[in-house]
């Protein structure tokens, strides 16, 4: 897999620049060429969070979402899940 993660990489820059120490563990929950259709994004609030009232209201108009919603549910638990287990590899290695 090809991914960038730019996001981490600023954190580690301020983290050293105040030295404090830093480590990242990231996963990925969706693939590359998984689309993630424009009738989700009105689901979300600014925290990122579900509304409910939203996604009754796009389930209704587009059903056609609750397959992608679904699959994206999976992959999310998949992804936590890996995170879960890699924090516990390294949390037994730091004791």
């Amino acid at each position: 897999a090809l991914g960038v993660d730019m996001e981490s990489a600023a954190v580690a820059r301020t983290a050293f620049e105040l030295n404090v120490p830093f480590f990242a563990v990231r996963v990925v929950c969706d693939a590359y060429d998984q689309d993630i259709p424009a009738e989700i994004l009105p689901i979300l609030n600014s925290n990122g969070e579900i509304n409910i009232l939203s996604l009754i209201q796009q389930l209704s108009k587009y059903p056609f979402i609750l397959k992608n919603l679904i699959l994206m549910n999976k992959t999310f638990r998949t992804a936590l899940g890996s995170l879960k287990t890699a924090w516990r590899h390294l949390y037994a290695s730091m004791q």
